[in-house]
């Protein structure tokens, strides 16, 4: 169960870019200029504070919660890898530098910095379908086919196999995550199929679960 939460978080990315592409397409679709700059000031003020807070406790805070004791006072006082690497948090580029997984600040925050380079390319994607659903849908596609062709290569390359779970318990997982895990364009699969399926929920209502419903309540109704 533990070794298959590394694929997991593929349905956290598809769920992402689902509401991304609903959301933002949701403020075209009503007349509107999509406000590119707006939304990712809108993401960044919404997660940087708390982010921020969390950055500091693990970079003073937790040292002196786990390392302090009677037998470790000579143990830093702060956490010497967010001393040195603590901005590519904030910058959301941590999944890429530094380039050691032991090395980032915070090691699961990988997934915001992931998350957050993906959103970036929505809003242009959104745009580019209400001018020209063919051509966006076309674009997402060869989006879609060179991640997995880019994935592919990266692991013929390293000799890698195309999963987690054959690490289960090995150190080499220390290698592959930086490698293939954490990189947008590696991980773009899901997070692609998740704007495609917000933008056909907006524009499809047949495939919406709100038409589900309300076409069950009418075939009981008429029964």
């Amino acid at each position: 169960m533990l070794d298959n939460a590394f694929p997991s978080v593929d349905s956290f990315l598809f769920v992402s870019g689902l509401l991304a592409a609903y959301i933002i397409l949701g403020v075209a679709k009503k007349g509107r200029k999509i406000p590119f700059v707006k939304l990712l000031a809108m993401r960044v003020l919404r997660l940087l504070p708390l982010y921020t807070f969390i950055i500091m406790c693990q970079w003073w805070l937790l040292p002196y919660l786990v390392f302090k004791s009677p037998t470790s006072m000579s143990l830093p006082s702060v956490d010497p890898i967010c001393e040195k690497y603590w901005w590519t948090n904030l910058l959301f580029v941590s999944n890429f530098y530094p380039t050691k997984l032991a090395d980032i600040c915070f090691p699961v925050a990988w997934y915001l910095s992931l998350d957050m380079q993906l959103f970036v390319c929505v809003p242009f994607i959104v745009f580019l379908f209400t001018k020209h659903r063919k051509a966006a849908m076309s674009c997402l596609l060869a989006l879609l086919c060179a991640s997995w062709i880019v994935t592919a290569a990266i692991d013929y390359h390293w000799n890698e196999p195309p999963n987690v779970l054959p690490y289960a318990g090995q150190s080499g997982i220390d290698t592959w995550k930086p490698d293939v895990y954490t990189k947008p364009y590696t991980r773009a699969g899901p997070y692609i199929i998740g704007v495609i399926t917000g933008m056909l929920l907006l524009r499809a209502p047949y495939l919406h679960p709100d038409f589900f419903l309300r076409s069950s309540v009418h075939c009981r109704l008429a029964h």
